[in-house]
């Protein structure tokens, strides 16, 4: 496993700022909307009671991938990665992140050793420019959804999430065993307080119905094949719906 950190950094402030708006009524206020002299007072408020240790209260990780896989089971990256988290009632800013898609396990770097955040702590994080939130089994109940994080791919009047994850696919060749994993993504719109499993063009169009004809005709125009394009075109079709609401 290798441990490093990117130094890359900056689309992932713009999505920090915007899940933050999203829970700013129950989320500790970050240092972005605070007056200077009140962002500096916070600032050393946090070191003086050494706010990241919050993170380290998990338990430790454990890599259970085979030697003989070809690649990995985490996103975009087996390589830590600085990024944000809202974790036990507060942000956390360039804290190393690893997300694990077997797992779905969200991980974090403590003196060398790889440790696990506490699902239940953790309401969202962003990594590598991505924003995911926890959505927890309480407010999931009688929708196709199961618990855990999902990436927030679009969130205005109608929201648009992606559920990432990996599969381990085996075979031998010329006598050695070898994997490889198989990333499988589904795709949910949540509309007046209901989530909606959009695989499909016709999926989208019955979620949407009353705008169907318009949308239709938009998204042809917008030249988005849902084969090859499915997550542009269906974030791209709930821009429109809500702009067609205005």
């Amino acid at each position: 496993m290798k441990v490093k950190i990117s130094c890359s950094f900056g689309s992932l402030v713009a999505a920090v700022l915007a899940v933050h708006a999203a829970f700013a009524q129950s989320a500790a206020p970050d240092t972005a909307f605070l007056s200077p002299a009140k962002a500096q007072a916070l600032a050393v408020y946090r070191q003086a009671v050494g706010e990241q240790s919050h993170l380290f209260n998990g338990p430790a990780y454990i890599n259970h991938s085979k030697h003989y896989f070809r690649d990995h089971q985490f996103f975009i990256t087996d390589s830590l990665s600085e990024g944000a988290a809202f974790y036990d009632g507060a942000w956390h800013t360039g804290v190393p992140l690893l997300y694990d898609l077997i797992t779905d396990e969200v991980i974090t770097a403590n003196q060398g050793a790889l440790q696990k955040l506490l699902p239940e702590k953790l309401t969202s994080f962003s990594i590598k420019g991505h924003t995911f939130v926890h959505l927890p089994k309480d407010s999931l109940a009688n929708t196709p959804l199961q618990p855990g994080m999902y990436e927030l791919l679009y969130s205005q009047t109608t929201k648009v999430y992606a559920k990432r994850s990996k599969q381990p696919q085996e075979l031998v060749e010329k006598g050695q065993m070898t994997g490889f994993y198989v990333p499988v993504n589904k795709y949910y719109i949540l509309k007046d307080g209901r989530y909606h499993p959009v695989g499909s063009q016709s999926a989208v169009l019955k979620v949407f119905k009353d705008e169907k004809k318009p949308l239709k005709k938009h998204l042809n125009a917008q030249k988005l094949r849902f084969s090859k394009q499915k997550e542009a075109a269906i974030i791209e079709a709930a821009t429109f719906y809500d702009a067609q609401q205005l």
